[in-house]
């Protein structure tokens, strides 16, 4: 709760009517109230600035401009660095922003020996008298890297045992990279020396520089012992391995020792990823000194695959929605898959028929697998009248519907009837051939064999 005193002596209340508006006056304000400022509600802000408005003036007061000193701008940089903006929140409550669009400049810079060149984008936003700036990079697919181009080689040997050589340069393209590299050595015998007693010899040192092959030769006096050519290395899937190594001199001096294998990294198989183990193993041939030969093996753990459980059903189905099943993999829990189950359809049993006193009939059909599913039709009745023209008969009526493409039927006897009586239409007249005489022959209407003959009067 914020509260600032107003109340102020009436000598001072004069002496404000001569100076400027403080910074609370302004549209919907008042001069000073005799209570203090009191509010319960948070900043209230514009572009200017914020307040607080108190809950019994409802006047403005503890006014500030907008300051955003504390907090740094959080920027938001295009896909492709090409224009950026920087949101600056005020410090006062974190509620009121401003966005301010950015200038983005940008600058090349070219590629070194084992980097890309790249591209350095400079964003700089200005908010009132100071200047933020963002910065990023990315680098330049067409300029890779130059890789090193070394100078001359210098060879350091050991001249006295010819037992190590070092080889050295400075890169031409910057002068502070360098390279210092242990050389193989390799040697024949040119003066019938062999390993057990060593003798003159012409030797040979090899290094492989960024792919580059560099070599110099000597000639000196190889000491007792084999000179020996990288070890060959064998592995069986349970990671366990053997070095042998052959000697350069003589093919027959072999030494085969099994290698001390530690596993250098794992990766467990997953349902759909390979997993694999990663195997170290180093040879501690006699006189292997501080640097063993060593070897890398990796093994493929194949993917377990998916193992579903039966599943459960997740959604029902209903007559006209199908429902989903949800398998769950016993390998790993979090793997899901889902499978529709087709809609059920309709069971639509025999109807139930209602009879209206008018003769009308419904047939009301009801769903087997949810009974809350009806239809009612309306059916079409014909009727049938057992009565002749001389006796009392009976009025048989017939309901017919037709659903999902079958006919249902009800019928029932409505009561009884009258006798017709017959419906005599006009006579056929029959003339004697002198016209003396003649008949009249009556057929009924409601059975053709009821004929009645009468003699005509003429």
């Amino acid at each position: 709760m914020k509260r600032k005193l107003c109340a102020l002596a009436l000598c001072v209340a004069m002496l404000f009517v001569m100076t400027p508006s403080p910074a609370w006056a302004g549209d919907g304000d008042s001069e000073p109230a005799d209570h203090e400022h009191t509010t319960t509600g948070g900043y209230v802000y514009d572009e200017t600035g914020h307040w607080y408005v108190c809950d019994i003036c409802g006047q403005k007061f503890d006014v500030e401009e907008h300051s955003y000193g504390e907090t740094y701008p959080v920027w938001n940089w295009a896909e492709d660095y090409s224009s950026a903006t920087a949101t600056f929140i005020c410090d006062a409550d974190g509620a009121y922003t401003q966005v301010v669009t950015a200038e983005v400049t940008v600058e090349e810079f070219e590629a070194t020996c084992d980097d890309y060149g790249y591209f350095e984008y400079t964003a700089t936003a200005t908010l009132g008298d100071s200047t933020y700036q963002d910065y990023q990079y990315a680098d330049n697919p067409d300029a890779p890297p130059l890789g090193h181009e070394w100078g001359d080689i210098e060879w350091e040997w050991d001249e006295e045992t010819f037992s190590y050589v070092y080889a050295s340069s400075n890169c031409l393209r910057d002068p502070e990279h360098s390279m210092y590299e242990e050389a193989k050595i390799t040697y024949e015998f040119t003066d019938g020396g062999d390993c057990y007693e060593g003798g003159a010899a012409h030797f040979t040192a090899t290094v492989v520089i960024d792919g580059v092959t560099y070599t110099d030769e000597r000639d000196g006096v190889a000491q007792p012992g084999h000179n020996w050519d990288d070890p060959v290395w064998t592995w069986d899937d349970e990671g366990n391995a053997t070095a042998t190594r052959i000697c350069h001199n003589d093919a027959s001096h072999t030494e085969t020792v099994d290698a001390q294998v530690d596993i250098e990294d794992s990766v467990d198989a997953d349902c759909e990823n390979d997993g694999q183990i990663t195997y170290i193993g180093t040879a501690y041939f006699d006189e292997s000194g501080d640097f063993p030969p060593t070897d890398t093996y990796i093994v493929t753990i194949p993917a377990l695959g998916h193992d579903w459980d039966d599943g459960v059903i997740t959604t029902a189905t209903t007559c006209e929605s199908e429902g989903v099943m949800t398998y769950t993999c016993q390998n790993d829990r979090t793997h899901t898959k889902t499978e529709a189950i087709p809609a059920l359809g309709h069971d639509w049993g025999e109807p139930v028929w209602t009879w209206d006193d008018d003769g009308g009939a419904t047939a009301t059909f009801s769903c087997g697998n949810d009974e809350t599913h009806t239809q009612e039709l309306i059916a079409e009745v014909t009727e049938e009248d057992t009565a002749t023209c001389d006796t009392a008969g009976v009025l048989n009526q017939v309901a017919t519907v037709t659903f999902e493409e079958k006919t249902y039927s009800d019928s029932r006897t409505a009561g009884t009837t009258d006798p017709l009586g017959h419906d005599w239409g006009e006579p056929v007249w029959t003339w004697s051939e002198d016209g003396s005489t003649a008949t009249a022959t009556f057929t009924c209407g409601n059975d053709a064999s009821h004929v009645q003959v009468e003699e005509a009067s003429v």
